[in-house]
């Protein structure tokens, strides 16, 4: 047999027994995506340092305290995410009640309904295209951990972008699914604010050879639910804008774009694999479908500048994967050799699967489980043995150390103060901005009773993700002529004012 006689023989076979082999198949992403959910679901800690800080904020919006603070103000808490990032999580504390469980369960549900959504879009395609779909969006999906398991926006955009092209391919009146696309839109602007950049393509696709009218309305539905929610006090409009455009002058990293479009071929991959077929791009003829394919690779381009800022990432091309498998499936019949570009698919599924198998094998080393039970238990011994009293998290020397410090949401669940993020102060101080003057002050006046400091290093002398020290030297200075070390659990050193002198 000739290799074009084994590969033409291979393709058929896999044609035939495709529903089978594909459901097998996806059965088992399916699984493995759902016991990785469950596990960091389960798991008593964080990953990420911006999860806690979504988190305590998101807790605090139960309380009435606003996400955003004025620049100048003491507090340096503030996260420029948009108000849907907290208040999805607000909410889940306002049914389950405040855990470290609580806080991650909002990414768990969605990054489940984000593969239900996908299979369930492709089902027009038939049963096998949507297995198909539901293999790669877990691809995908596992690729991108931890950013697809996070509680921070990423798996929210991506589903929401699912949702979209649900939409856009379901069945129902222009209206219906017009106002279905706006709203995922503006959700998705108001959780990170390039997130427009997802919705391009699906809206070009709907509203092309329909006039100008739809456009307008589904960019105005977008825009009002959006803003909506800085009606809200909670969510001071000023404060966020003041924020971001600060945040928003982070420089450009040009090997960090150079890993992003490496990332990006794997990507693009699956939309690309039917053009290789000459039928393929007559079948882009129609207006709406050739908006629909290049404005999604303009919307990559388009993110390259901002998922090269520090940190950013890859990860950034995450959301645009229900599009990716979109624009694979919805071509994949109409090439003159069908049976090939869908083997050809199911090869591509693996090729995207199968690299993520040692992602997983590192995230999973990565959760101590012992060390974040221990770590918790301490925290609730800490506070138990200090009743009536304020204690705020800092940070000692060492990024190992600053793991430690995720455990705040404890004290913030318990009504301790929050108003120093080190997150928060390590990205500006990245970028060259100081403490506030404000800040500095309220060390120096030993507003909070305690500090609690990782055991053994000093405290607030820890780098920046960013480059050079987090903290600048005037806090530093004003925090060791006030405080000095008072006692220490197994994590943790107290530290606080001479007049708040505790035993331990």
């Amino acid at each position: 047999m000739t290799a074009g006689g084994r590969i033409r023989f291979t393709a058929d076979f896999l044609h035939r027994h495709r529903v089978f082999l594909l459901g097998v198949a996806a059965l088992a992403c399916l699984i493995d995506v759902t016991s990785l959910v469950a596990s960091y679901l389960a798991y008593p800690g964080y990953v990420d340092h911006g999860e806690p800080s979504i988190v305590t904020a998101a807790w605090r919006l139960l309380a009435g305290h606003p996400v955003y603070h004025p620049f100048a103000d003491a507090e340096r808490v503030t996260n420029v995410y948009g108000p849907y990032a907290y208040s999805v999580h607000a909410l889940m504390f306002a049914v389950l009640g405040p855990s470290i469980a609580s806080g991650k369960a909002a990414a768990a549900a969605v990054g489940i309904a984000f593969l239900l959504l996908v299979f369930w879009s492709q089902r027009r395609h038939g049963t096998a295209a949507a297995l198909l779909g539901l293999i790669l969006a877990s691809g995908f999906m596992l690729k991108a951990v931890p950013a697809s398991l996070w509680n921070r926006p990423d798996i929210f955009l991506a589903t929401l972008v699912a949702m979209a092209v649900w939409a856009m391919n379901g069945k129902g009146s222009d209206r219906a699914r017009d106002l279905a696309i706006a709203v995922c839109a503006g959700v998705a602007v108001s959780m990170k604010i390039h997130a427009g950049v997802y919705f391009i393509p699906v809206v070009l696709c709907r509203v092309s050879g329909r006039g100008l009218r739809p456009f307008i309305e589904i960019g105005g539905v977008a825009a009002v639910v959006a803003f909506a929610p800085f009606l809200l006090p909670v969510f001071p409009l000023p404060s966020y804008l003041e924020w971001f455009a600060h945040v928003a002058g982070k420089p450009t990293a040009a090997s960090a774009a150079g890993r992003f479009l490496y990332h990006g071929l794997f990507q693009i991959a699956p939309a690309l694999l039917p053009f290789l077929d000459g039928k393929f791009r007559a079948r882009l003829r129609p207006w709406p479908e050739r908006l629909y394919f290049w404005s999604y690779f303009g919307g990559i381009v388009l993110l390259i500048p901002l998922a090269a800022k520090p940190g950013a990432g890859p990860y950034y091309l995450f959301p645009f994967t229900a599009i990716t498998i979109d624009l694979l499936l919805r071509h994949a019949a109409t090439t003159l050799h069908p049976r090939l570009v869908q083997a050809g698919a199911f090869v591509l599924a693996l090729i995207v699967v199968l690299p993520s198998i040692p992602i997983q094998k590192r995230f999973q080393r990565s959760l101590n489980w012992d060390e974040a039970r221990r770590i918790v238990a301490d925290l609730r011994g800490v506070l138990e043995r200090h009743p009536g009293r304020s204690i705020e998290m800092g940070v000692g020397t060492t990024i190992n150390g600053y793991r430690l410090t995720y455990g705040k949401v404890l004290l913030v669940f318990a009504g301790h103060p929050y108003h120093l993020d080190s997150a928060t102060v390590g990205e500006l101080r990245g970028m060259g901005i100081g403490m506030a003057p404000g800040t500095v002050r309220r060390i120096a006046s030993c507003a909070d009773d305690l500090w609690l400091v990782p055991k053994g290093e000093s405290p607030f002398r820890m780098h920046s993700f960013y480059g050079g020290q987090a903290f600048d030297e005037g806090f530093r200075q004003a925090f060791e002529a006030t405080h000095d070390r008072q006692g220490s659990s197994e994590f943790f050193d107290f530290w606080g004012c001479p007049r708040g002198r505790t035993s331990g």
